[in-house]
């Protein structure tokens, strides 16, 4: 199905880890683009719209595209639905959390997000390990343990907690 870039919503706060869009990632696509060769989008329905749950920097290439670039675009989407929208919701959340691990550079406190998510909806270690790639269940264990740390913490840890070591490593 093809899609204008406008008519897809997103929810960051639930499909994007990341604290902000990689803007030279989506310029670059932006610049290269192909229309033939794009991956499709993939969407769920949440409330009657389109939600990108995996994708963001591709719709972001394509509304650059059409809103800077003046150049009319439209996207490929994959519509992926399994049942009501909270089901729809739980399901796209769990996908985009491990293909964002697997396809993209995260810091530890966004794989901690994911694991912490993953754990909340009833998996253990071992599942968790499965869904992601060249992780160790250790390493799944101690980014568990960083959910155990105050907020204050983890933001002030940020990129230098150590996950091999499982502790804050001094960069100055």
């Amino acid at each position: 199905q093809t899609v204008k870039p406008e008519a897809l919503h997103t929810m960051p706060e639930v499909f994007q880890p990341r604290k902000a869009m990689n803007d030279e990632g989506f310029k670059t696509i932006a610049e290269a683009w192909d229309a033939e060769r794009q991956a499709p989008i993939d969407v769920t329905v949440i409330d009657g719209k389109y939600v990108v749950y995996a994708g963001h920097h591709r719709l972001e290439a394509a509304l650059y595209r059409q809103n800077v670039l003046g150049i009319p675009t439209e996207v490929d989407i994959r519509v992926h639905g399994w049942g009501d929208t909270q089901t729809n919701l739980v399901r796209a959340q769990e996908l985009a959390d491990f293909d964002n691990i697997s396809r993209t550079v995260q810091s530890p406190l966004d794989n901690a997000g994911v694991v912490r998510r993953a754990v909340q909806r009833g998996d253990d270690y071992k599942t968790i390990k499965s869904k992601m790639n060249n992780i160790t269940e250790a390493d799944v264990i101690r980014l568990d343990k960083i959910n155990d740390l105050p907020n204050g913490l983890q933001t002030a840890l940020g990129d230098n907690w150590d996950m091999q070591a499982g502790s804050y490593r001094n960069q100055n």
